[in-house]
């Protein structure tokens, strides 16, 4: 299935340091992409942990909706040219 990947952070070789790239994923959730992004390993990316649970400190959008207001969340199935966009969220303080 090939959709359309973004981030405001390079998270291994399927994005690379694109920003926006469509790939092809075999799996059909998005905790099946997440998974698969994680087992790349080539950037230590562990945007899920191993119960499959978010990882990271970020924002997950599946065609501009956050994933958490999604009927299945993480469990959504993508579809053919779906978008999702992975945005790390900046830490404040002082």
């Amino acid at each position: 299935m090939r959709i359309t990947l973004s981030s405001n952070i390079d998270i291994g070789e399927m994005l690379g340091t694109a920003r926006q790239k469509d790939i092809d994923i075999k799996g059909k959730t998005l905790r099946d992409l997440l998974k698969e992004l994680t087992a790349d390993g080539s950037k230590n990316v562990n945007i899920v942990n191993a119960r499959g649970d978010i990882d990271w400190d970020c924002e997950i959008l599946v065609n501009g909706a956050r994933y958490d207001f999604l009927p299945n969340g993480l469990d959504v199935e993508l579809k053919e040219q779906d978008k999702v966009h992975i945005e790390l969220l900046p830490l404040g303080g002082g």
